[in-house]
């Protein structure tokens, strides 16, 4: 059976030219985005709206945790039936900051935790004793890097035909020629330094909820100047790398047509995951890794 390489999009070229952009140069730089593609920055700050309106659309900002000293770990756990309206209470009570219910042939919850490395036996030890009280009947806790994020590209868009590509025909060879560098989001931090201040942190905290969000609201948000926001984020978030990237979501197909499937794979050297892992940063059908 041969299977379908693309789809029909819910979105025109000219969005997918403004999405490209916000992966590019961020959404805190919608001038030069307008600059690079030649549409209007009213435009394009228009269909930015539209689309985050219609639901085809999602900005967010990615904190480096690492460099405010906290750890990621995801839990993959099978639960016991009996606990399936209150499993989320039992996971949230170490601060999920993402959480969902996965189908398969079991019942099983997936969730990411950050927290500071020395808090991680004590996370162990709270999954082992939901295990031994049957609350999950499975688990695994993955130490993980960072989360590194899939954004689109016009690569990936066929404007003659106006549908998204796959290319599974020629993943396999594509992989063979890959680098073996990975990007640091994806590398094994030496410590988990904290990089940051009070301030710092408020900030992040306001630029994860609207990574658009100007100096001026952010400082009256935060009952500061102006000037102080602006050395704060050149000098601190930006310069210590407190942000590792903007994650543009995009909803490219119907929800009730589309499968978000998680995917673990085990691999026989570093140069093989890396290879892979810059394969799939180059697929649309890809989200994060």
């Amino acid at each position: 059976m041969k299977l379908k390489t693309s789809l029909k999009p819910r979105l025109d070229y000219k969005d997918v030219l403004i999405i490209e952009g916000l992966s590019k140069y961020s959404p805190r730089n919608i001038l030069k985005i307008s600059r690079e593609i030649g549409v209007p920055e009213s435009t394009i700050r228009y269909r930015i709206k539209m689309l985050t309106k219609k639901g085809l659309l999602r900005l967010y900002t990615n904190i480096y945790h690492t460099n405010i000293g906290l750890k990621k770990h995801v839990l993959f756990a099978k639960y016991n039936p009996v606990y399936k309206d209150r499993i989320y209470e039992f996971i949230d009570a170490f601060s999920p900051i993402n959480m969902y219910r996965v189908y398969g042939s079991t019942p099983t919850v997936y969730s990411v935790h950050i927290m500071p490395p020395q808090k991680t036996r004590e996370f162990e030890r709270y999954v082992q004793e939901l295990a031994e009280l049957d609350i999950i009947e499975g688990y695994k806790i993955l130490h993980s890097t960072c989360f590194h994020n899939i954004n689109p590209t016009t690569d990936w868009f066929d404007l003659a035909s106006g549908e998204w590509i796959f290319g599974w025909d020629t993943m396999i060879e594509d992989i063979e020629s890959e680098d073996t560098t990975l990007p640091i989001t994806l590398k094994d931090p030496k410590d988990f330094p904290i990089l940051a201040d009070e301030l710092d942190i408020q900030m992040l905290r306001m630029l994860e909820i609207d990574p658009t969000i100007t100096y001026t609201k952010l400082a009256k948000k935060l009952g500061t100047t102006i000037q102080n926001i602006k050395y704060h984020y050149e000098e601190h978030i930006e310069k210590r790398f407190l942000i590792e990237d903007y994650d543009i979501q995009v909803f490219r197909f119907d929800r009730k047509d589309s499968v978000f499937a998680f995917t673990l794979m085990d691999f026989t050297s570093m140069d093989t995951l890396a290879k892979t892992a810059n394969s799939l940063r180059r697929r649309s059908f890809s989200e994060i890794l």
